[in-house]
């Protein structure tokens, strides 16, 4: 039963939703606050983007373009999560009953 008891030493929610996410357990665990983590990629994606670019109107108009990517990928993903979880709840609560 030891390999039971390490699933629940790698519990987390990071890992618990990589998992759901993208199948697989996620390999990167956030070192730092969300907001820390958010604008440290938002400053390593403008260096990406200066190597390229020069117009900083352009650099913004690509970054706005991106995170309006962002923000409907991960809408519709979490929202397929949700009702996934929902069914998995239903699911637990009539196999209990």
């Amino acid at each position: 039963m030891d390999n039971i008891s390490e699933v629940y030493k790698r519990a987390s929610l990071q890992k618990i939703s990589g998992f759901i996410l993208h199948g697989v357990e996620d390999i990167y665990e956030f070192s730092d606050t969300y907001e820390k983590e958010i604008k440290k990629t938002i400053k390593e994606m403008n260096n990406a983007f200066r190597k390229y670019f020069e117009d900083e109107k352009l650099i913004t108009n690509i970054m706005d373009d991106i995170f309006s990517f962002i923000f409907v990928y991960k809408k519709v993903y979490f929202e397929v999560g949700m009702q996934c979880g929902l069914l998995l709840a239903k699911d637990l609560i009539i196999s209990n009953e």
